[in-house]
């Protein structure tokens, strides 16, 4: 019989190509014979496992089960038993008893699987570990990581069944800390802090680790509730009174993280409100009520607009009565109902109040635009950000248990307008057929803008350079900081000149937890184009190299987990009411879709109505109420006015007829009320009058000196009109399109007896048309231009836009522009222009546009500012 005492035992160090067979059978051993020697096991499961306990195997062989040596091993040794030589002395045929101790099966300990990553708190960590003769000891699983500053994150010591002996036995555990403090306290691993260390330890030393990640996968972006959690502020208070803007499409401003109500809400919530009632007829109806007899007393110094405040308490609790009951809703496309998806594009319209009285058009310091601040607010729209984690399988999970302060990093791209060269060129379908002329002056303007704007080195806080965007210092927004505010619920702070919200680890508020979000404010400028990019920011992180590099973050340290939206369009709201008919004319003849194209130019959203927008006059007004407006005019003085004109006293006596002195009465009582013109009475008779002189009588009796009938009566009228139809259409621009009179036939000499040769047959003293206070448009259907034209001309002066080139002097041009810094200078067919078919022929073709300054100007440019192009 052999005995192998220990005593004689060789240490080997185990080399690449070696087996533990082939290290067996050299000493003349079986494998079994050798695990027991040195490890007290012989079942092949423990001694793979004592293999990687205390030879430190840690490469598997071909069946992905057992270890092989490869010369790596540490400490990489085995002990070999020699045969036992007889001692000396000992003599032959000879009985000796020799003792020997059974050798003790040795503990081992070894973490078989982990996943290198897992979504904490959503999947099993995946965590197997076998386990032998330690069960009379403490064993603990333990996880900790260099960047957790408050100890031990996740602490567990098995029990009895844990730590019998078994293979490869599963520990379920999906990620949930035991820590005391922290940010991991009370939730599961986050990525902020891998790698995490996961070791398994013996109260006597035997210890096996692992390290594993847990890692971010895609953020997703929504359109968020104007709350983050979804909640409704209480009633009866200024957060009701702007949340219930913001739900109606008024953009009653932001909900923040910043506490109090800020002056930016309160001004935002203020302007809403004035916004609203100028667009509620109850609010109209009240102020006529209240303030008509003054608004009609005063028409050139007063509009009904004019009384609606930014008071929430104005006629009592109206205000929040008419919000709770939903009316006056805009629409809701306008309204972005969801965020555009990448290579998708949505327009985001910003509602207007428009209107103009006599000091409007001379504000001190010329600066008109300046109302468009005063009166429009910041479009918004909360965008609510999905973090989710990144599974063993790499699949994007949302766990809010494992998504930890997860910091959002927020930018825009300023995307290049699509088809400049179309949209700067009037519709093909208006052009004349033969014409050879093509109208490029707009877009040779605007490429002067965007290349002073690319010149000029605008560029955002982060340095991202502008496009075509308008920079703030023409009224644009530049700083990321002013696009991006914060979100109630989500506070934001500023990394490396970028707004930055925290992911919420408030796990008792579903709606909060594991998101984060931003209200994304732009510009209110027309066409300034933005999309929005949401990254990971982990600048300033104790493993911030390692996170950049797991997600995929670029040189600069962006992109990590990079998500954006399609492309938003800020466009601007012109809503349309009312056609006023003065006498009737078919709704074609308006030209209303040629004056769409005007306005949708300068990114403003123009709404055509349908038929039943045109209403006779006689179904607004009634015969006593046009008798009233009427009465308002006086003939006294007219007499002498026409005589200033170089008619004789007898003649201007006869223009007159029974309106000279002492027949006013019964002059006012021939008045009536017709459909078919404003002039409710014959016109006086030429008699003796020559064909020129009758003319011109004419237009002195509904022109001159704005003491004409027309001229006189045109404000008057249209705060009648207003107050007759604002309570049904209380935003948008109403036009009264009427005839001055009936037409008349003039005689170039007409005899005493018999009348002479026919001078002009239906003879109509025509030529005024006005932009007048609360959206009225007066608009004289002789007026010789096109209609389309003169629509959007005295539209644009609702808007605030300023006159170009008035002048009538029948030279061509170069002509004298009343206010050159607010136009091209060399856009002679500018619509704020006074322009008509016979002056503009030596043109070439008739093709009246908004000029590229005024193009600007609709969008809500500061074109004031020395720094644009002053020609195209």
């Amino acid at each position: 019989m052999l005995f192998k005492p220990r005593a004689q035992a060789q240490t080997h160090k185990v080399q690449a190509g070696e087996t533990l067979q082939s290290l067996a059978t050299g000493a003349g051993l079986s494998v079994e014979q050798l695990a027991i020697f040195n490890w007290g096991v012989s079942s092949p499961w423990e001694i793979n496992e004592c293999l990687y306990t205390y030879v430190g195997c840690r490469t598997l062989a071909a069946d992905g089960v057992n270890f092989e040596f490869d010369g790596t091993e540490s400490p990489g040794t085995l002990e070999i038993p020699g045969l036992f030589q007889p001692q000396s002395g000992m003599a032959v045929d000879k009985t000796y008893t020799v003792r020997v101790k059974a050798i003790e099966p040795k503990p081992f300990l070894r973490i078989t699987a982990l996943h290198d990553h897992f979504a904490s708190g959503a999947e099993d960590a995946g965590l197997h570990f076998s386990i032998g003769y330690l069960e009379g000891e403490q064993v603990t699983i333990r996880v900790t990581s260099d960047h957790y500053a408050d100890g031990v994150i996740f602490e567990h010591e098995l029990d009895d069944e844990q730590k019998r002996k078994g293979r490869a036995k599963a520990f379920a555990w999906q990620g949930e800390t035991t820590c005391a403090a922290g940010d991991l306290q009370d939730l599961c691993l986050s990525p902020l802090y891998s790698p995490y260390k996961l070791t398994i330890e013996a109260a006597g030393g035997l210890k096996d680790e692992r390290e594993f990640k847990v890692l971010y996968g895609k953020l997703e972006l929504s359109k968020g509730a104007w709350l983050a959690d979804e909640t409704t502020p209480p009633a009866d208070t200024d957060d009701w009174d702007r949340w219930k803007l913001n739900e109606l499409g008024y953009f009653g401003g932001p909900f923040t993280d910043d506490g109090a109500e800020t002056a930016y809400q309160r001004g935002c919530r203020e302007r809403a409100i004035k916004l609203y009632k100028c667009h509620d007829g109850e609010f109209l109806r009240r102020v006529v009520d209240d303030h008509g007899a003054q608004v009609e007393a005063d028409p050139d110094g007063t509009a009904y607009f004019d009384f609606l405040d930014d008071a929430a308490g104005q006629f009592g609790g109206l205000l929040r009565t008419r919000l709770a009951a939903d009316h006056n809703r805009r629409d809701g496309s306008e309204n972005l109902n969801a965020l555009p998806a990448p290579g998708q594009d949505a327009r985001f319209v910003v509602p207007l109040v428009y209107y103009a009285k006599g000091d409007d058009f001379q504000l001190a310091g010329e600066v008109r635009y300046d109302q468009d601040a005063a009166r429009v607010n910041d479009p918004f729209v909360p965008i609510k950000v999905k973090v989710y984690l990144r599974d063993h399988q790499d699949r994007d999970v949302h766990s809010p248990m494992g998504v930890g302060k997860a910091r959002v990093g927020w930018r825009v791209v300023d995307p290049a307008e699509p088809g400049m060269n179309a949209r700067y060129q009037e519709d093909v379908r208006y052009r004349a057929a033969d014409a050879a002329s093509r109208d490029t002056q707009r877009l040779a303007y605007m490429q002067a803008v965007q290349n002073h704007i690319q010149g000029a080195g605008y560029t955002y806080s982060d340095g991202t350079a502008f496009v075509k965007n308008c920079p703030g210092t023409f009224g644009g927004k530049d700083q990321l900081t002013d696009l991006f505010l914060s979100w109630k619920g989500f506070p934001l702070v500023e990394r490396n000149q970028i707004p930055c919200s925290e992911a919420s680890v408030d796990s008792g508020n579903d709606k909060l937890f594991g998101y984060t979000g931003a209200n994304f404010v732009p510009s209110k400028i027309g066409g300034d184009s933005y999309q929005v990019i949401a990254d990971l920011d982990f600048s300033g992180l104790p493993n911030e190299d390692d996170l950049k590099d797991w997600h995929g973050a670029n040189a600069e340290g962006r992109d990590a987990g990079k998500v954006e939206t399609g492309t938003f369009t800020i466009w601007r709201a012109q809503p349309w009411s009312k056609i006023v008919s003065w006498p009737g004319v078919p709704a074609g003849q308006y030209q209303l879709q040629r004056v769409r194209t005007y306005f949708e130019q300068c990114y403003v959203k123009f709404d055509v109505p349908g038929g039943g927008a045109i209403e006779d006059i006689t179904d607004v007004i009634s015969e006593q109420e046009y008798r009233t407006l009427v009465a308002g005019w006086s003939p006294e003085g007219l007499q002498r006015r026409l005589k200033r004109r170089g008619l004789s006293s007898s003649d201007a006596n006869r223009v007159v007829g029974d309106a000279k002195p002492g027949k006013t009465l019964g002059f006012f009582d021939k008045f009536s009320l017709t459909k078919d013109a404003f002039f409710g009475r014959d016109v006086p008779a030429q008699k003796r009058l020559g064909g020129n002189e009758y003319k011109a009588a004419l237009r002195s009796l509904f022109y001159d000196n704005s003491r004409g009938f027309v001229s006189k009566l045109s404000e008057p009228m249209a705060a009648l009109l207003s107050r007759k139809l604002r309570a049904r259409h209380p935003m948008g621009h109403i036009v009264v399109a009427f005839r001055p009179h009936e037409p008349v036939t003039v005689y170039k000499a007409p005899g005493l007896i018999r009348r002479g040769e026919v001078d002009t047959a239906n003879y109509r003293a025509s030529f005024l048309s006005m932009g007048l206070a609360d959206g009225i448009v007066t608009y004289d259907l002789g007026d010789g231009d096109r209609r389309g034209f003169v629509l959007a001309h005295e539209f644009g002066h609702h808007h605030f836009l300023y006159h170009h080139e008035v002048s009538n002097d029948p030279e061509p041009p170069p002509r004298v522009s009343e206010t050159p810094e607010h136009h091209d200078g060399a856009d002679h067919n500018c619509i704020m222009s006074y322009l008509s078919f016979a002056e503009d022929t030596t043109l070439g073709e008739f093709n009246p546009l908004f000029c590229g300054k005024c193009n600007l100007r609709l969008r809500g440019w500061q074109v004031g500012n020395a720094a644009l192009p002053a020609s195209s």
